[in-house]
């Protein structure tokens, strides 16, 4: 028989999440405010190396101009990836009862890597299937100008599909020692016995962040981040089973 799926409460989760970011608010903002800068240097890196490179501005030697742009997007990725690792890990530290040590977030390990290389794979293999879709729809479009659309439709299906199916990727990626693929399948058996209730989950998600981010202009992506976060990791500590 298969064993029982732990009862999945979005209500809960929110609650538990808020009451994580509510523990040490100034911790998880600072973290988020140092990262953030952080990274926001190195964007301004990658901005100036393809400005020159698309000939605006005086332009030094074309390798000065790589190596600007290289450095910025390498680093830009390297540190939010670092800041994300960060805030999921004071998440589970605050999701515990404790209050986070501000060590607990500017750890950096091979975590960091790990969910790196993870997303360049993942996304290199997404790139793939949209270049695949993108050419069926253009044969399609070929014969039937209509006929492109179904392409389109199944893409955004699967789009859909995968952000709920995965919506865990962070949290199994750093709290179970699972390869890339038992990463994934993982996330499928935790979701897709809830596939409906987890997809009004993310919607409600969304809807939290565009009001924080309404009632914060400006500044409600710094409030809003850490507390998904902190809400998602509340809700993948409800539904994941440890003795799985």
């Amino acid at each position: 028989m298969t064993a029982a799926q732990p009862r999945f409460k979005p209500l809960q989760a929110i609650e538990d999440g808020w009451a994580a970011f509510a523990r040490a608010p100034w911790t998880f903002l600072l973290f988020q405010l140092l990262t953030g800068g952080i990274a926001l240097l190195f964007a301004q890196f990658a901005v100036a190396g393809g400005a020159l490179l698309a000939g605006v501005g005086d332009a030094p030697q074309p390798p000065t101009e790589w190596v600007m742009l290289l450095f910025g997007l390498v680093g830009y990725a390297i540190t939010t990836t670092w800041g994300i690792v960060g805030l999921v890990r004071g998440a589970h530290e605050s999701l515990q009862g404790n209050r986070p040590a501000f060590a607990t977030f500017t750890r950096f390990d091979g975590a960091v890597w790990a969910l790196l290389w993870r997303w360049l794979v993942v996304g290199l293999a997404l790139i793939l299937i949209k270049v695949v879709f993108g050419v069926v729809g253009f044969g399609l479009y070929k014969i039937d100008a209509p006929l492109a659309l179904i392409p389109l439709i199944i893409a955004i299906v699967m789009a859909v599909y995968l952000l709920v199916n995965q919506q865990f990727f962070l949290q199994i990626t750093l709290f179970e020692k699972r390869n890339l693929m038992e990463t994934i399948q993982r996330g499928s058996s935790l979701n897709d016995p809830r596939w409906w209730q987890m997809l009004g989950f993310v919607v409600t998600l969304s809807m939290v962040n565009l009001l924080m981010g309404l009632l914060l202009i400006f500044t409600g992506f710094i409030v809003a981040i850490p507390v998904m976060l902190c809400i998602s990791t509340a809700a993948y500590l409800q539904v994941s089973d440890p003795l799985s």
